[in-house]
């Protein structure tokens, strides 16, 4: 899933050609890879309630910024892989982890990981190039896996 939200809504979301569209009461869910290859999409702020961002779910887009909610909780598998034009990324203190391949292939992301990170999935950063981004800044020191 790429979003868990808590909450009514009733959303509708033009992204380049496509239009998506979704209601419940209780809780929002939007698949894997949602925005893949999205190159149209550059900016994007998550509502207040979103928990959750699945598997690939920005990979490959045009996003250049994110801000995530507090409370948000779970980041998944390669969720901004290859997201060749990101630039910024806020991360709330209510995630624990970032998982593998988070940033792989992500050379321009800037972002201040906070102290409440304890676990750095595989990969987290470097994907097939070995390459480390070099604007990422730990507020605590860097967990040890």
């Amino acid at each position: 899933m790429i979003l868990k939200y808590a909450g009514t809504a009733k959303t509708q979301e033009q992204i380049g050609e496509r239009t998506l569209e979704w209601e419940n009461t209780n809780m929002l869910l939007k698949e894997d890879w949602q925005y893949y290859m999205e190159t149209s999409l550059t900016a994007k702020s998550l509502p207040k309630g979103t928990t959750s961002i699945g598997r690939f779910a920005f990979a490959r887009s045009g996003l250049k910024s994110i801000t995530l909610p507090e409370g948000m909780t779970t980041i998944e598998y390669a969720a901004f892989y290859h997201c060749d034009a990101l630039e910024e990324v806020v991360i709330p203190n209510t995630v624990s982890e970032l998982p593998a391949m988070m940033f792989a292939d992500c050379f321009n992301v800037k972002a201040v990981i906070p102290s409440s990170i304890k676990k750095l999935g595989n990969g987290w950063t470097n994907g097939k190039s070995g390459v480390i981004p070099k604007h990422l800044i730990f507020e605590g020191l860097p967990p040890v896996n």
